[in-house]
């Protein structure tokens, strides 16, 4: 039997959400690590996107980390600023810089978003109806 390395075996692992985390996390702060989303649907969503294990995730993670920091450090409006503070309770947005940052699964989404489109798009409000 031939002996499979260990990247190897870690990559053909399928998505969960404590997966997931282990994979967003190393690529971003850990401020994003908040939020109570439990992230089954997160798979379950990836799974739509043919993306089922870890190696695929990081891959398009890897891909698209430039472009998402980059959203994030858009400055909003003031009054989006305020909206976002007041429904969220404050986490997640630096009100004195007009900055937010995304919860892991957010990083996940925009990132599908980048890679597929549309169809990602479509898959999210489709979900949340």
């Amino acid at each position: 039997m031939r002996h499979l390395p260990a990247r190897t075996r870690l990559d053909s692992r399928p998505l969960t959400p404590e997966r997931i985390r282990k994979i967003v996390l190393p690529l971003f702060r850990r401020r994003h690590a908040y939020g109570a989303e439990d992230g089954a649907e997160l798979v379950l969503q990836l799974a739509a996107l043919e993306v089922t294990n870890s190696k695929q995730l990081r891959i398009i993670m890897k891909r698209h980390r430039r472009a998402l920091l980059q959203d994030e450090n858009r400055r909003m409006s003031r009054l989006e600023t305020r909206w976002i503070a007041e429904e969220t309770g404050g986490v997640g947005i630096n009100v004195h810089s007009s900055t937010s940052w995304f919860t892991i699964a957010g990083l996940a989404r925009q990132a599908m978003e980048l890679e597929f489109g549309e169809r990602a798009a479509a898959l999210w409000t489709a979900t949340e109806d």
